[in-house]
């Protein structure tokens, strides 16, 4: 009901108000209001959440992702919503939104491939969005880890075999990397 009453509030009386104020006062009124609305959609999904309501937190997360289609978040944390709730197709379709809105975002590819190993074991899915995410800009080396582990479970132990080889030779000082190192390559060795 509080989403409702949000929504309401925030598509009829402040747009009037606040727009006609703002143009008064400064430019752009549209993107400050337009900030003010993701905003208030953020925040009530949240309380939306920790209430119990996860319908409304989700649908209040796409409101925000229509008038931010550069919100990241907002579109992870619906996609967690729709699958946590059975609703696969819908949140592959979100994370599909996202990453066409966001085309240079790595996150929405690495939690794809998260969502595809953890939740649906579908490692080869799982490697096609792991290896767009390692093609975009991010920190550090944990999604090449995330895609090695997904070519093993997909069977492919040479691929996995290369990618923990040449984070072997990138990262030496790595310990887990040099772990499954050896162990990817001992299986590829008994496999010949």
């Amino acid at each position: 009901m509080r989403a409702l009453l949000l929504f309401t509030v925030v598509f009829t009386v402040c747009p009037a108000a606040c727009c006609a104020k703002a143009a008064a006062q400064g430019p752009a009124p549209a993107q400050v209001m337009d900030t003010l609305v993701v905003d208030a959609f953020w925040g009530a999904a949240d309380e939306c959440f920790h209430e119990g309501d996860y319908r409304g937190a989700m649908v209040l997360n796409l409101a925000a992702t229509r008038i931010d289609p550069y919100f990241v978040q907002a579109y992870l944390d619906a996609a967690y919503l729709l699958w946590s709730s059975d609703q696969h197709e819908y949140a592959v379709a979100v994370y599909m939104r996202c990453a066409l809105a966001n085309p240079e975002n790595e996150d929405v590819w690495e939690d794809l491939g998260d969502y595809y190993t953890v939740n649906r074991r579908d490692f080869p899915k799982a490697v096609q969005a792991f290896t767009e995410a390692v093609k975009r800009v991010h920190d550090g080396y944990q999604v090449e880890k995330k895609l090695a582990h997904a070519y093993e479970k997909a069977g492919r132990l040479q691929d996995a075999l290369d990618l923990w080889a040449e984070l072997n030779r990138l990262h030496p000082e790595d310990g887990a990397v040099r772990i499954n190192y050896e162990r990817v390559r001992s299986l590829v060795s008994t496999k010949t």
